[in-house]
């Protein structure tokens, strides 16, 4: 639920906890995540964009369909996250 997300088709599919905060920097192609609790968050991306990282490594997808890929990443409290591709 990225409104605008730049017309890159990067989303949040789904999330089980609440977000402090959400940037989509399509310049140096990083999402900025803030959570305000805890939980687990689904990321939607094309699967043109290819390798999605957090820390320095690949993601790894979970069942996608044809044109997107999907990953999720656990949520703490407060606790920065940073995906970039």
């Amino acid at each position: 639920f990225f409104l605008p997300n730049g017309g890159t088709g990067i989303g949040v599919e789904s999330c089980t906890g609440w977000l402090a905060d959400l940037i989509l920097d399509t310049n140096t192609r990083t999402l900025s995540i803030v959570p305000g609790a805890g939980g687990e968050l689904v990321l939607r991306f094309p699967k043109a964009i290819g390798t999605v990282l957090q820390a320095g490594k690949p993601l790894a997808p979970v069942p996608a369909d044809a044109a997107y890929s999907y990953y999720k990443l656990p949520m703490q409290a407060q606790q920065p996250l940073q995906v970039y591709w």
